[in-house]
C-alpha cells in the first residue's frame, strides 16, 4: 500500500486503489477536473470523435484530446484502469497512435466540443495542427502494468494517474511515467 504524509498537519493520504475501488468513469471525471493543474500548457477536453485505423475494421472513441495552448502539439487520450484487458486497451491507442480522420470534421467536432466545455479554441491554428502534425497517444491509467508499459511503449505514451484520499476526505494526486509538460 501506498500513502502519502503532508505536513505540517501529518495528515496521511491513502492510495483509493487500496481502500475502495473507481471506476474508469470515475478516473475520467477526476483526469478532466485537475488538467488545469498537471497540464497547464494545454487545452483539454472530454473527446468522444471516432477515428479510424489502417489494421482495425471499427472506429475507436477516445476518452480526452489535448492541444498545446501554443498550437504545436496534441495528443490523443485514453483512460483506462488496469482491471481492463490489454487487448481492448491496445486496439485503441493503435488507432489514435495513427489515426485516420477527414480534418474539417475532426476541426468542427473539436471546436463544438471545446466551447461547450469553455475553451474557444484558434480555428485556424487548430486546423493547420491538425493538417500539420501528427497526434502523439497518451494512456492514463491507475496502475501502470509492466507488460502493458512495454507492449505500448512503441506507439503511446504511457500515465500512472493515482488518486489518494485522507480521513477527512481531501483528495492528491501522484503522477508518474511519460507525459506531455
Amino acid at each position: 500500500m501506498s500513502k502519502i504524509l503532508v505536513p505540517p498537519k501529518n495528515n496521511w493520504f491513502y492510495e483509493l486503489a487500496v481502500v475502495a475501488s473507481y471506476s474508469e468513469k470515475e478516473l475520467e471525471k477526476t483526469f478532466l477536473q485537475i488538467t488545469d493543474a498537471i497540464f497547464p500548457g494545454y487545452f483539454v477536453s472530454q473527446f468522444n470523435f471516432t477515428f479510424e485505423g489502417f489494421d482495425v475494421d471499427t472506429g475507436k472513441k477516445p476518452d480526452a484530446l489535448m492541444i498545446r495552448k501554443d498550437y504545436s502539439e496534441w495528443w490523443i487520450v485514453e483512460i483506462e484502469t488496469s482491471e481492463d484487458r490489454f487487448a481492448h486497451v491496445e486496439s485503441q491507442v493503435k488507432v489514435f497512435s495513427k489515426p485516420i480522420f477527414e480534418v474539417n470534421l475532426l476541426l468542427d467536432y473539436t471546436i463544438k466540443t471545446f466551447k461547450e466545455n469553455k475553451t474557444n479554441l484558434d480555428k485556424a491554428k487548430t486546423k493547420e495542427l491538425f493538417e500539420n502534425v501528427a497526434p502523439k497517444a497518451l494512456v492514463i491509467v491507475d496502475y501502470i502494468k509492466p507488460s502493458w508499459a512495454n507492449s505500448l511503449k512503441s506507439f503511446a505514451q504511457i500515465c500512472e494517474l493515482q488518486l489518494y484520499m485522507d480521513s477527512e476526505g481531501n483528495s492528491a494526486y501522484k503522477l508518474r511515467g511519460e507525459y506531455p509538460i
